[in-house]
């Protein structure tokens, strides 16, 4: 279908939600469909199941946002970008037919009618729960990495540019440069001796001891010429985001589950009590590892766009990210929910 290649060249930001549903389990019905703007507003898929991952459509003036949802493991993302329209086409990257009857949307296409339904009731408080900073600066590091919490400070690295960063929160400022020749996408410190890291354009995840000052391979060709963009560990847990995969690992490297998400996946980080926090572009998703299942996912309305997400000692989390028309990076600390 063409929304797939639209799906894959939008432009990701942040804005969500999910309709209000009757006794029965359906979403209440809409209102008549302004004959002279007859896409605007929110349409649900009519299927139980999402459409290549999209759950809802929503249009406005100028954008058309793609709210997607994982069939299996309910990561939800979103994709939104300009679109134009007429009385029979409207065009998202690519031309896509439909036609209008009554709260219905139809996309037409030689393999078959997809039906939307008019949602008036959609709350993207419901599709995302909203979570507010406690505190927030300017980031020193004007990159989007995945990064770690030890000892009150930031250690994060800034993508292509060399040098793990040592950021205080309290000044908001880098006060050390640790690794200074190595460029870093991805960082998570587990003992002095062995922490974790990935390079930009590269597939493998590489361990490096502050002890020996030595780096080597922990695991290579994770998904094969995609680059990591996100790392956790916990208990021996070892899981690693790369491309659209979710991978565990085990402590000698080797893989040992891989999940296909179909979504951009950005930093992870698991809690104390061993939930996986995993951003795609626009939330954040709580996810179990045993079966493998979203049971929560959250947004916060100070970024438009994430890239890495730590857990500190006290049970906060820091993450990276962008206002959408930002130049400049901005971390924020928050209070996720914590799983039970």
């Amino acid at each position: 279908m063409l929304l797939i290649a639209a799906c894959s060249k939008g432009n990701d930001q942040l804005n969500q939600g999910v309709g209000q549903q009757d006794p029965s389990g359906h979403n209440s019905p809409g209102n008549q469909t302004d004959p002279e703007k007859p896409l605007l507003g929110v349409w649900r898929y009519a299927d139980s199941l999402p459409f290549e991952n999209i759950r809802y459509l929503e249009f406005n003036e100028k954008e058309l946002t793609l709210y997607k949802e994982h069939e299996l493991y309910k990561f939800r993302d979103k994709v939104t970008g300009p679109y134009q329209s007429s009385e029979s086409n409207f065009t998202f990257s690519d031309v896509i037919p439909y036609r209008i009857n009554g709260d219905s949307l139809f996309l037409l296409s030689m393999q078959g009618d997809e039906v939307f339904l008019k949602d008036p009731g959609f709350s993207e408080d419901d599709w995302a729960s909203p979570v507010t900073a406690m505190d927030s600066f300017v980031s020193p590091i004007n990159a989007l990495t995945d990064f770690d919490f030890l000892n009150n400070h930031l250690l994060m690295g800034a993508g292509e540019s060399p040098g793990l960063f040592v950021i205080d929160p309290d000044t908001e400022m880098t006060i050390d440069t640790l690794m200074q020749d190595v460029p870093i996408t991805a960082f998570k410190y587990f003992i002095p001796f062995q922490s974790f890291y990935a390079l930009p354009f590269d597939d493998n995840v590489y361990q490096y001891s502050f002890t020996h000052q030595q780096a080597s391979v922990f695991a290579d060709d994770v998904v094969l010429d995609s680059p990591i963009t996100g790392i956790a560990l916990a208990n021996g847990k070892y899981v690693v985001a790369s491309d659209e995969k979710i991978v565990l690992l085990n402590s000698k490297g080797e893989k040992m589950e891989d999940y296909d998400i179909d979504m951009d996946l950005k930093g992870l980080a698991f809690s104390d009590n061993g939930y996986l926090y995993a951003c795609t572009n626009n939330y954040i998703n709580v996810c179990q590892l045993d079966p493998f299942f979203t049971v929560a996912t959250y947004k916060v309305s100070e970024l438009d766009s994430l890239g890495g997400i730590a857990h500190d000692t006290d049970n906060q989390f820091w993450l990276s990210g962008k206002k959408n028309g930002a130049e400049q990076a901005k971390i924020i600390k928050t209070n996720i929910p914590i799983g039970d």
